[in-house]
């Protein structure tokens, strides 16, 4: 566990510091690109982007709508690096029905090897689950016609999952590391209480069966690999305390249950209910941490908790809780955190995520709030975890986000700066770029960038 000490103000430095809370935000935020254009025309670019980003071979931007699309049923985007991504370039609409997916709630993979974009949608497919039990596909940028290819359709059954609603992961091999919420053996959850999957050239095959007891139950979000290539993830529900867990599954081939952290909710004032995948710093002198969010616990400030952000050390298993939420600077976090790199300084970097409520209550977004984007810079020896807002989401310029952000990778000021995959480090400047589901001129979601202060 990272040690610090509580930083004990003197009377002029809490001068400063109520001073500083009255400025609300640190940072801007500019809208460059809002969906459904055309609500006439049943939003063919999509609609309610809830995936994280990422980029492809030549440095475009792509992901998934939710909904929207020429079905309704969601999407698949690219905004072009050459526009500033402000423009759309290619669209995949999914169609549903027994032979293709359906709303797309999971970001996209790029495989370098392949150039192909990888994904899961948690419906469509198999009719065993009301309006399908998910896929997973794979996308070739740039190819005509542009349609997807099934590498698997969920069927719910006893020994498969169904709707997948997070991510992939992919290892050096190209293998493909899955969950999905619901489906799996286990009947002590009604429909399943979910699955961790392993999907290759070679097939598809259940890696985990979540019991719904002391492993947890229902995943929401992705996998991410430890330095002993271990994976980690959350679970939503299930564990000690019925409110989720992180556990770890052990290298291949073995794949058998290792650690896990079950959350003891607000009572506690713990974290309750992580909707996230983890974050993975490989760079701590320690031997890496690893970085999550809870959509509830914390703070008994909102109902249930305004929500939390942790560590955990994978080798040892220690937990802390280094943030609390307070709804007035956010709530319900369910993105993944992204991770800073501070020049001269590769042990320590920033926490930068969103949460998908708090923050601004004026106008469309009422009492829950549209939500926020947040840094939580790293401790000293003297001084612990803070957070800073960086802005509030107001509706029109976004609202609701519950993905992660796109970090930069090169210096702020070099032209050609381009962002990493959606696993990365990097420094948040002034092209820390990201979806909101909401929000907009049609208030069906945008992409925005971060500006800067």
């Amino acid at each position: 566990m990272r040690k610090h000490m509580l930083c004990l103000p003197s009377m002029a430095m809490m001068m400063i510091i109520v001073l500083f809370a009255a400025v609300p935000t640190r940072a801007a935020e500019k809208v460059l690109y809002s969906f459904c254009p055309d609500k006439s025309a049943g939003c063919p670019d999509g609609a309610n982007p809830v995936a994280d980003l990422v980029l492809d071979a030549a440095g475009n931007i792509w992901g998934t709508t939710k909904n929207g699309g020429q079905s309704g049923l969601g999407t698949v985007f690219e905004l072009t690096a050459s526009s500033g991504f402000t423009k759309l370039g290619q669209v995949y609409s999914f169609r549903g029905g027994a032979n293709d997916g359906a709303n797309p709630e999971a970001g996209l993979v790029f495989s370098p090897a392949t150039g192909i974009l990888y994904g899961t949608t948690a419906s469509g497919g198999s009719s065993n689950c009301n309006g399908g039990c998910g896929t997973v596909f794979a996308l070739q940028p740039g190819s005509s016609p542009f349609t997807d290819q099934i590498l698997h359709f969920f069927s719910g059954a006893p020994r498969d999952g169904a709707n997948p609603t997070a991510e992939l992961l992919m290892d050096a091999s190209g293998d493909l590391y899955g969950t999905t919420a619901n489906g799996g053996s286990s009947a002590a959850c009604n429909g399943g209480c979910g699955t961790v999957f392993l999907s290759n050239p070679l097939g598809y095959r259940v890696i985990h069966n979540f019991a719904g007891s002391s492993d947890g139950a229902n995943p929401a979000a992705g996998l991410v690999f430890d330095a002993q290539n271990n994976l980690w993830g959350t679970a939503r529900e299930g564990g000690a305390n019925g409110f989720g867990t992180v556990f770890e599954l052990t290298a291949a081939p073995s794949f058998g249950l290792g650690e896990v952290y079950s959350f003891k909710g607000v009572q506690s004032k713990d974290g309750a209910n992580p909707a996230a995948a983890l974050t993975f710093d490989t760079l701590d002198i320690d031997g890496g941490y690893l970085y999550g969010t809870t959509s509830a616990g914390g703070l008994a400030d909102c109902a249930g908790g305004c929500g939390t952000v942790f560590e955990l050390q994978p080798m040892t298993g220690s937990y802390e809780r280094i943030y609390s939420f307070t709804g007035k600077n956010g709530a319900a976090p369910i993105a993944r955190l992204a991770i800073e790199t501070t020049a001269g300084n590769s042990n320590y970097g920033s926490l930068y995520g969103t949460a998908s409520l708090g923050g601004d209550t004026a106008g469309v977004c009422g009492t829950a709030g549209c939500g926020t984007a947040f840094e939580i810079c790293p401790p000293t020896q003297t001084c612990p975890w803070k957070e800073t807002t960086l802005f509030r989401f107001n509706g029109i310029k976004g609202q609701t986000p519950a993905a992660g952000m796109l970090l930069s990778v090169t210096a702020p000021d070099n032209p050609k700066s381009i962002l990493p995959p959606q696993i990365g480090k990097g420094t948040c400047t002034s092209n820390c770029i990201a979806a909101a589901a909401a929000g907009g001129t049609q208030m069906e979601g945008v992409v925005y960038q971060i500006t800067g202060p």
